[in-house]
């Protein structure tokens, strides 16, 4: 059982004596908050103990001992499972719950010396899925009145009404209307338009656009679900796809464009100092984000996820401007699909450089205190053994270089596992990805 100094900055997995907790004012609990009172009649003081299953490795933590002849109420994060104990003096455990409790959900536990009672709902608990269900029965109404409005565009009855409409503009026109040119000229417009709109991706255009709408629900706190919120460190959630998806259009948007231009006539010189350009003002503008609300250069974050892209895209663009094929005169063949292979040999071959450089500093390279190869997040995994390794040799490297105070310092590890080293997700090493 470990024994820790909190941090007031550290965010609370039990709150012991949380006001909302309160029977006056049970009713302001928000969302994935559970409350749990623990009633003793013991003649001894229990000791509650308790830790989030999000945190792997880790030993159980004491929040608080429960006074005879009192009832303690405990705030508990209702969005993950949870593994807590009611122990007596004699380290005896006398209730166990592991599981997840439901959100807004009051409990009750009743405990003498010797054994506590079961777990007692006193508040049923609001069904979380709700939003989700009701948002996704909005979309399915949507697609079937769009799929109802496409049917009756295609039913005889609209085609008539069609037909006669153009049958009067027609007549309209042999009778020499005076919008007769100005008609001509709209629809000229509107066909241009429709030619330019045309040359587009369009599915790439709907990914971009869901990826936006996702990135901004998750960066809006992703309505408290646990799926729309980072992982902790090992897994993947519906948030840690956004990053990924932006690269990738990132990826394929560039090669559409470059080959473009460079059927157009532009040189690849010029190519690439227009990447090397939109590379560093996306690097630019990730630094005056980071900037918000912190105007001391002393704590200026320096990684983050737009510079991340931006020196991704230099790398990646100006590799391409120089090496990328305007098209492929090979004939059909079994091995087509190696062609795009063997027309950019030398970029796989860079790109395959990096990768064994990512692997030889995650994997070789020595960090002081800390197991060669470690991946793991420290803090209070394995003992604490590992408090200050988190991030392994990446998060070493982004402290010698950058300094601790210009990282990350509110990591999303940092909440389960109470690390005390900063760690910044996007920094250098994850370059070389």
């Amino acid at each position: 059982m470990s024994d820790l100094s909190f941090s007031p900055r550290w965010p609370r997995i039990f709150e012991v004596n949380g006001k909302r907790c309160n029977l006056s004012s049970i009713s302001d609990l928000s969302f994935s908050e559970a409350c749990l009172f623990i009633s003793s009649t013991a003649e001894d003081a229990l000791h509650f103990v308790g830790q989030s299953l999000q945190c792997v490795n880790c030993d159980l933590i004491e929040w608080t001992s429960i006074a005879p002849n009192t009832s303690v109420p405990i705030l508990i994060t209702s969005a993950y499972p949870v593994l807590f104990e009611i122990r007596n003096s004699d380290t005896q455990v006398l209730h166990r719950f592991e599981g997840k409790l439901g959100e807004r959900g009051v409990y009750d536990v009743n405990c003498t010396e010797t054994s506590c009672g079961r777990l007692i709902t006193v508040q049923d608990p609001d069904d979380s899925l709700i939003g989700i269900i009701f948002v996704l029965l909005s979309l399915l109404v949507l697609q079937l009145g769009w799929i109802g409005l496409q049917h009756i565009s295609n039913t005889n009855w609209y085609q008539r009404m069609v037909s006669k409409e153009d049958s009067v503009s027609e007549i309209e026109n042999d009778l020499g209307s005076p919008s007769t040119f100005v008609d001509a000229s709209v629809r000229t417009i509107m066909q241009q338009a429709v030619q330019k709109q045309n040359s587009r991706v369009k599915s790439l255009d709907v990914f971009r656009g869901l990826c936006i709408v996702l990135m901004i629900f998750v960066n809006y706190g992703g309505g408290k679900y646990p799926i729309f919120e980072h992982a902790t460190w090992n897994g993947m959630t519906i948030a840690d796809v956004v990053f990924p998806s932006f690269m990738w259009i990132m990826g394929l948007s560039m090669a559409l464009s470059m080959r473009s231009q460079l059927r157009s006539g532009v040189t690849r010189k010029k190519l690439a100092l227009r990447c090397v350009q939109r590379g560093l003002k996306l690097i630019l503008i990730g630094l005056m984000l980071n900037s918000n609300g912190n105007n001391n250069f002393a704590t200026l974050r320096i990684p983050g996820v737009l510079q991340r892209l931006g020196v991704a895209y230099i790398i990646v663009s100006v590799m391409e401007a120089f090496r990328m094929k305007l098209q492929s005169c090979q004939q059909p063949h079994r091995l087509a699909w190696l062609q795009d292979v063997a027309d950019g040999w030398l970029q796989w071959i860079l790109v395959l450089v990096l990768i064994a450089i990512h692997s030889a500093l995650t994997f070789a390279l020595p960090v002081p205190d800390c197991p060669t190869g470690y991946l793991g997040p420290g803090g209070i995994q394995d003992q604490g053994n590992f408090k200050n390794c988190t991030g392994g040799a990446a998060g070493y490297i982004d402290r010698v270089l950058f300094g601790p105070n210009h990282l990350y310092q509110h990591p999303t590890v940092r909440k389960f596992y109470y690390t005390e080293v900063p760690f910044d997700p996007e920094g250098i090493v994850f370059l070389t990805q």
